[in-house]
C-alpha cells in the first residue's frame, strides 16, 4: 500500500493546489488490481463496504474481475456507482472523454461567447462538478432504498447526461 500525500496548498508542482482541494482529509492508498494480491485485497474490503464507485472507461471494471455481479456476490448490500463521459452503453460509451469533450457534445460550448467569434472555454469543470454531485444523490437515494429494502444497487451516471439536464432550460428556446 501507498499512501497518498498531498504537497502544500501553495505548491505549484504536480497540481498540488486542486489535489489538495479534492482530497483534503481524505486517507488513501494504491492498490495493482492487476496484481492477484491487489484484486484479493479489493475483493477482502468489498464485504465491508456500503458504496464502491469507480470512473474506469466502460467495461474495464468488468474486465478487471470486479464487476457488479462479482461485487453483490461478496455484499448483497452494496451499492455501486459507475461515472463515465458518455454512459456504459450506447454509441458513445467506449470514447475517451472528460469535462470539456462533454460540454462541446452537449452544446455547451457553442452556447458560451458571441456568434462571430470562437467559442469561450469554461474555466471551471461544471460537468465534473455536476455529474459528482448527481452522483452523490443517485447514491443517497440508493442508500435509503437499501435500507427499506435490504438490498443494493448498481447506478450509472455520466457526464453527458448531466450537461443534458444543466443546458436543457436553454435549448428549449
Amino acid at each position: 500500500m501507498v499512501i497518498m500525500a498531498a504537497s502544500s496548498p501553495t505548491s505549484t508542482t504536480d497540481g498540488a493546489p486542486f489535489t489538495f482541494q479534492q482530497n483534503r482529509g481524505k486517507k488513501s492508498f494504491c492498490i495493482d488490481v492487476r496484481a492477484p494480491e491487489g484484486l484479493a485485497l479489493i475483493k477482502e474490503m468489498i464485504p465491508k463496504v456500503d458504496v464502491m464507485v469507480e470512473n474506469f472507461s466502460p467495461g474495464a471494471i468488468v474486465r478487471m474481475g470486479l464487476g457488479y455481479d462479482v461485487v453483490s456476490a461478496l455484499n448483497p448490500r452494496i451499492i455501486m456507482c459507475s461515472v463515465s463521459t458518455f454512459g456504459q452503453g450506447g454509441p458513445l460509451a467506449n470514447r475517451p472523454g472528460f469535462d470539456m469533450i462533454g460540454a462541446a457534445y452537449a452544446g455547451v460550448l457553442d452556447m458560451l461567447g458571441d456568434a462571430d467569434r470562437p467559442p469561450i472555454i469554461p474555466q471551471m469543470s461544471i460537468g465534473d462538478i455536476s455529474t459528482g454531485a448527481h452522483a452523490a444523490a443517485a447514491i443517497g437515494y440508493a442508500l435509503l432504498y437499501r435500507e427499506r429494502s435490504g438490498k443494493g444497487q448498481y447506478i450509472e451516471t455520466s457526464l453527458l447526461d448531466c450537461y443534458s439536464v444543466i443546458t436543457t432550460p436553454r435549448c428549449s428556446y
